[in-house]
């Protein structure tokens, strides 16, 4: 339930910003075609690719439908209050970073403004990952019917390895007698070993 509702709130937000592109781009100046087709055709010198260029002009057909006004003038309050909106509409820090490139791309590179953007781009948030329990972790590893991927599991979480290093590990890299993992191919590091390790790895 809890997805169809997410899958639900998704669509009437995508709804909403095709409306809303929709709008601006009937209202969308002559101007504003105009300065939009020649950001195709720079971006078309410099060989940027087809979807590229689609991405940008849509996102300054939008901008400068917006605007309405000055639409070569460099207008950073303006450009906050785009960005704004965007949020407020629910766009993703990648997103309104894209349109951000956009404008500056724009005004640097079309209409050639030797004034600057002062705008630093969206920080994209970073969640914390969802973590499992050592409980959760040690049903998953006494699931495993098969001897050797237990025993590769045990080690790769007990010891904090990566997947290449585990693929990589042989015998000589394990320090029965001190209790250590030794890592060798990169950078010569040591780690120690899961609990019961050296009682299942001499069980097999």
């Amino acid at each position: 339930m809890l997805f169809r509702s997410k899958g639900r709130s998704l669509l009437a937000r995508n709804v909403k910003n095709a409306y809303h592109f929709l709008i601006m781009a009937l209202h969308s100046p002559e101007e504003g075609v105009q300065l939009v087709e020649r950001l195709d055709r720079v971006m078309r010198v410099r060989g940027l690719s087809p979807r590229t260029r689609r991405s940008y002009t849509g996102i300054l057909r939008q901008y400068l439908a917006w605007k309405k006004n000055d639409l070569e003038e460099v207008d950073e309050e303006n450009i906050h209050d785009f960005l704004l909106l965007k949020e407020k509409d629910g766009c993703s820090a990648t997103t309104r970073k894209l349109i951000l490139s956009t404008i500056k791309f724009f005004y640097r590179e079309v209409v050639r403004s030797p004034k600057p953007i002062n705008i630093r781009s969206p920080k994209k948030l970073h969640k914390l990952p969802v973590t499992f329990s050592r409980e959760e972790i040690s049903e998953v590893i006494n699931a495993t019917k098969n001897r050797k991927h237990r025993l590769l599991l045990g080690t790769a979480y007990g010891a904090g390895l990566r997947i290449s290093e585990v693929l990589t590990l042989q015998v000589r890299d394990l320090d029965l007698h001190n209790d250590k993992v030794i890592w060798r191919l990169y950078l010569q590091r040591n780690t120690s070993h899961p609990q019961n390790w050296l009682q299942l790895f001499l069980y097999i």
